[in-house]
This record gives structure tokens, C-alpha cells and sequence, in this order.
């Protein structure tokens, strides 16, 4: 069953909209529900046709709202392997594009926000500016879909930092993994101390043992973090990885294009700026440097405070 009841995707009719549409039915349909589907018409984009036009046209929000359901209904129809998506109804809001996602998924109780990674602008990595606008506000969880991830996610990436939000992130990469029958990966990445002088081979080969004892000393860690989140393990075993790198970040990216992994998976502590999330300014780098899918995991206390 999937861990998530209540999902809100987002389409702007884009092609990772649509893999985000697809992904966002499959999902929902590992619970027996179905997911919302809301486009957003931008508030500055359409007020300022209404200056442009008016008054030759009268019913600018009309005519938008009229022909975006009609654009749902053709692009719902195109995407592949998803038949279910054309019996889906449109919601459409007016809105900034960010603002009228939350909404939505606070108005309808979502505990999934899904989104393309890339909006109407594809670069093959980092997030789109609404994307990463929905990870820094929305209310609930938020799953960041690229266009190369279609069907089940295969390679599951969890970054922990030792949190509590990262306990919980980890739970729901176990659930993911065991539901979707994916590779499991865990992830701590730490810094060691690095030889600022080189030429000195017994400096070298003390940084050498401390790094040792270090590296030991974070994989029991590691172990017992792991111990805690207990029941969303049962029949997933994952491979763990303790990395050394002197960034969190550029450590998990790196992780990940190696593993080939199609999802990570970060819990975030952040209220309304990215660099109150994971370690700092970690998520900020994943989002801005992965090419891998995204899942962004709330502290359970998040929405409640939000609302």
C-alpha cells in the first residue's frame, strides 16, 4: 500500500508534467484512490492580457479556464501508459504558480505534493524555480518527478544526517522501496580531516588512522540510526554508504550518479528557505545538482504549524 492517501499533481502540460501526471496516478493507485490535478494560470500573465485586451476582450479568465480543460482532456489522453488520467477532472486556479499549488494541496489535505522537476524548461539537471518554490513551502511532503523516470523507481537513494526529519525520511525510502521492490541505499556523508601538508608522510599516515577510526565510528552510528526506524524494514535490506567528501551535498550527487540511482530521498527541516533544510545548504545543492527524481519529506509537526 502506498504510504500516501491523498495526492496533488501539478501539470502545466509539459512533458515532465505528464511523467509527473503518470507517476502521481500510479502512486495513488497503490492506495485505491486517485490523485488531484491542478494547473495554474499566473496571476501577472493573465492580469496582464486583461490590460493588453480589455475591452475588446471582456472574459480573459473565462476563455483561459475554458480552453486549459480542453487542453487537459487532450494532453491527459497522450500520456503514456496511464488510461486513467483521462478521467481525471481539472482544477484550475489563478494564482502565482507556487502559491496556487500550496493551496491546493492545503485546501484538499494532501499529504503528497507532485510536481515536474523541470516545468517547461528542461536542463539535465537542478529543479525548476516553481519546483523548488513547492520543497520550500508546501505543507506536505513534495516528490519531484524527472521526465527520464517513468514506471517504479529502482535504485532508492536515503540521505541521513542523524535528525529526526531524516529518521523519517528513512521510513519512507524503506516503505517506497519495499512497496516499488527497488534497491535500497543508505547515505551519511561526513568529513574527514585532509593532509594540509602532503610532503609529510607520517602527518599522513596519523590523518590516516584518525579517518579510519572516524569512518568505523559513523557506520556504528549509522547502524543504530537505522535500528530505530525498525518496522519499515522488514524484507528490505539496504546497502549503506559512509562517504567522506568535504561537501554533503556534492557527496550525495556523486552517490547517487554512481549508483545510478532514479530517486533520493532528504528529509527537510526547513520552514521557508532551503537553507534550513538537510545539513544546511544540502538539500539546496541535490536540488540544483541531481539528475535523479526527488522526494522531500516534512518534519511530522510541519503542517500542523503551517496551518
Amino acid at each position: 500500500m502506498s504510504p500516501y492517501s491523498s495526492i496533488t499533481v501539478g501539470t502545466d502540460f509539459s512533458a515532465c508534467s505528464a511523467v509527473a501526471v503518470a507517476q502521481a496516478v500510479r502512486l495513488a493507485g497503490l492506495s485505491g484512490t486517485r490523485p488531484r490535478v491542478v494547473h495554474v494560470l499566473d496571476t501577472l500573465v493573465v492580469t496582464d492580457l486583461e490590460r493588453k485586451l480589455s475591452p475588446l476582450q471582456v472574459s480573459i479568465q473565462e476563455s483561459l479556464v475554458r480552453d486549459a480543460r480542453l487542453a487537459w482532456k487532450e494532453f491527459a489522453s497522450t500520456i503514456p501508459d496511464t488510461p486513467d488520467a483521462a478521467g481525471l477532472e481539472l482544477d484550475i486556479r489563478i494564482n502565482n504558480r507556487v502559491v496556487g499549488l500550496i493551496d491546493h494541496a492545503r485546501s484538499t489535505n494532501a499529504d503528497l505534493l507532485v510536481v515536474g522537476a523541470l516545468g517547461d524548461q528542461a536542463p539535465d539537471v537542478g529543479a525548476g524555480t516553481v519546483a523548488t518554490g513547492c520543497v520550500r513551502k508546501a505543507p506536505c511532503d513534495v516528490l519531484l518527478v524527472r521526465d527520464t523516470h517513468r514506471g517504479p523507481y529502482r535504485t532508492i537513494l536515503a540521505c541521513v544526517d542523524f535528525s529526526d526529519s531524516a529518521l523519517r525520511a528513512l521510513g519512507a525510502a524503506a516503505r517506497f522501496a519495499r512497496r516499488e521492490g527497488a534497491a535500497l541505499h543508505i547515505i551519511n556523508v561526513y568529513e574527514g580531516t585532509a593532509n594540509p601538508f602532503p610532503f609529510s608522510t607520517s602527518l599522513q599516515r596519523a590523518i590516516d588512522d584518525s579517518n579510519a577510526q572516524t569512518a568505523a565510528l559513523v557506520r556504528e552510528r549509522l547502524d543504530r540510526f537505522i535500528a530505530r526506524a525498525g518496522p519499515d524494514f522488514p524484507g528490505t535490506t539496504p546497502t549503506l554508504h559512509t562517504v567522506d567528501a568535504a561537501s554533503c551535498g556534492r557527496g550525495i550527487v556523486q552517490c547517487a550518479k554512481a549508483l545510478g540511482s532514479d530517486l533520493i530521498v532528504l528529509g527537510t527541516r526547513g520552514r521557508s528557505n532551503l537553507r534550513d533544510t538537510l545539513l544546511g545548504s544540502t538539500a539546496e545543492r541535490v536540488l540544483r545538482d541531481s539528475r535523479s527524481s526527488i522526494l522531500a519529506v516534512r518534519p511530522a509537526e510541519f503542517a500542523r504549524a503551517e496551518s
